[in-house]
């Protein structure tokens, strides 16, 4: 039942900073204290997901962390990103480069979404390259794969070789 998850789990949530009062007789619980962060108080829907969550970890309970706390930090780590538009200097854009690279998951926010912006639709490239190996074409150069050719269309400028420099 919830009320032995919380009776157990007690030392944990109590580190968390939520306290309580729990009154195993009645069944009762009587929420004293919320953990805040960043300004941003837990609500007691917060203490019920912890809950929740304490009661279906089969493991080591010291793991569980509260989801509002995940919630409050992406908030955060999204509200004070770089955002498309703005001004960075050349050293600010080797300093983020250099970050992102030893970054588990480098393209996706801490939201869980992407954070990258398509720039070329290589579809069509990709398909003509398929459909020349599939006709045992090579490329010209030698045997590279078609889809490492540079694109003929494309000539890219100095800061943007300057960038593939900085990988």
């Amino acid at each position: 039942t919830q009320m032995s998850v919380l009776v157990k789990s007690r030392d944990l949530l109590n580190k968390w900073k939520f306290n309580f009062d729990a009154d195993e007789g009645s069944n009762q619980v009587t929420l004293t204290h919320v953990p805040s962060i960043c300004n941003k108080m837990a609500t007691s829907k917060d203490f019920l997901q912890m809950i929740q969550a304490l009661g279906c970890r089969t493991s080591d309970i010291s793991l569980v962390k509260p989801a509002f706390v995940k919630r409050v930090i992406a908030s955060f780590a999204c509200r004070y990103a770089i955002m498309f538009g703005d001004s960075l200097t050349e050293n600010k854009c080797k300093e983020i480069i250099s970050s992102l690279a030893t970054c588990d998951l480098c393209f996706i926010c801490a939201h869980g979404r992407p954070s990258v912006a398509p720039l070329v639709d290589m579809t069509s490239m990709i398909k003509e390259d398929c459909r020349l190996s599939s006709e045992g074409k090579k490329a010209k150069e030698g045997n590279i794969p078609l889809r490492f050719r540079p694109c003929k269309r494309f000539t890219p400028s100095q800061q943007q070789i300057q960038l593939e420099n900085w990988i």
